[in-house]
């Protein structure tokens, strides 16, 4: 009766340990500080955005001014980093100065100047940000995923434009200059 006994306590323990060990992999799998950190373009990896403007605008009415439009909104900047702390985000971007929100999926609300309101709301699950705003002139959703172990960065732009009766998808792949987020010095401005 007592072989029983330890062989149940021994597969409890070790069902429990792998289960600790499967939890605790889990968890480094999938942890939001593989974001944290300051990244670089990889131009190689990451789709055109011309072909895909073009793509998109093939057989429509839409102007020059649009397309240009629509390219930059899709544009990739050079450098990103990216710092959390609990549910609170600072980005930067070689393109714009650092802006610091919470990831904490609740949208908030906002009225522009011109009278529209625009919800905007961002959302931290592991190792993936969503951020998106719905309102105005267009739709956006950035979806920053970690990639490579942490070692890299996939930036997807879902961008919805009255000027187009679709929504247009890039997606670009950056590399892990450094472990932490070098806010306001990410690298030479390209704005």
């Amino acid at each position: 009766m007592n072989k029983i006994k330890n062989r149940i306590t021994l597969f409890s323990v070790t069902g429990l340990i792998l289960g600790l060990l499967t939890i605790q992999s889990f968890a480094q799998r999938y942890n939001s500080d593989d974001l944290i950190g300051t990244y670089e373009l990889d131009a190689r990896k990451s789709e055109n955005v011309r072909d895909i403007v073009e793509s998109a605008t093939k057989n429509s009415r839409v102007t020059n001014a649009d397309k240009k439009d629509l390219e930059n909104k899709l544009s990739a900047p050079r450098t990103i980093a990216i710092d959390i702390r609990g549910r609170v985000v600072t980005l930067s971007t070689s393109r714009a100065n650092p802006v610091e929100f919470n990831a904490d999926g609740r949208t908030r609300t906002s009225t522009r100047n011109d009278g529209s309101t625009v919800r905007v709301r961002a959302t931290l699950r592991g190792s993936e940000m969503i951020v998106s705003s719905v309102g105005g002139e267009t739709d956006y959703t950035l979806t920053f995923t970690s990639i490579d172990d942490g070692k890299g960065l996939r930036v997807t732009r879902r961008i919805t434009t009255g000027y187009l009766r679709y929504t247009v998808f890039a997606d670009s792949i950056y590399s892990k200059t450094d472990s932490f987020a070098r806010i306001g010095s990410s690298g030479t401005s390209d704005k």
